[in-house]
């Protein structure tokens, strides 16, 4: 059973540092922070976007999710997962206490620097997945818009709709840490805490 919920980024820039000038210093503290509090002796379940057909093409097999979170999770083993239509079903199946590991990013249309430059509609996006984030609204998250989220380059959103399938009716404890957009990305990193109602 899934009882404890991380929600995290994953900017290629959250990969072990090259060089002393750290351009995501305080989103890393904010990520060792949450990782920092995992329950001790629990299975460890990262759930991470599959990796694009452009990215497949170039031979690359890991998603990036995947990648930056055994950079975080550092000694802690863990189960990747992709965030797939069929997911939610064999996670609920899951028996004994579990943490769940979400790595999701926000949109990145939100400036005219972005990496997909702005987009009107980004801003407003990212305020309800926070929102939904920040009062453990699990059925905001399933009901995000797939095809939205593509158009506003949002690539945590199916990540973020299975972790919406997997907390419905189910107490929420919530709480975000981190919520900020440095680079024309949302990030965030939030920590859900699930009981039965």
């Amino acid at each position: 059973m899934i009882e404890t919920v991380l929600v995290l980024p994953s900017p290629p820039a959250l990969l072990s540092p090259r060089s002393v000038d750290d351009p995501v210093a305080g989103l890393r503290a904010a990520c060792a922070m949450a990782t920092s509090t995992l329950p001790a002796g629990h299975p460890v379940v990262v759930l991470a976007v599959p990796v694009s057909e452009a990215n497949a093409a170039r031979g690359i097999t890991e998603p990036l999710g995947h990648r930056v979170a055994t950079t975080l999770l550092g000694p802690v083993a863990f189960e990747p997962r992709l965030a797939l239509p069929d997911a939610a079903a064999g996670l609920l199946k899951v028996s004994e206490p579990t943490t769940l590991v979400v790595m999701a990013d926000g949109t990145a249309r939100r400036g005219e620097k972005a990496p997909g430059h702005l987009h009107p509609d980004a801003v407003a996006f990212d305020e309800r997945i926070e929102l939904a984030l920040r009062s453990g609204d699990a059925e905001s998250l399933a009901a995000l818009d797939p095809e939205e989220g593509e158009e506003l380059w949002c690539e945590g959103v199916p990540a973020l709709r299975l972790l919406g399938e997997l907390a419905r009716d189910r107490e929420v404890v919530a709480y975000v840490s981190y919520a900020e957009a440095p680079y024309g990305v949302a990030w965030w990193v939030a920590r859900w805490d699930l009981t039965h109602r």
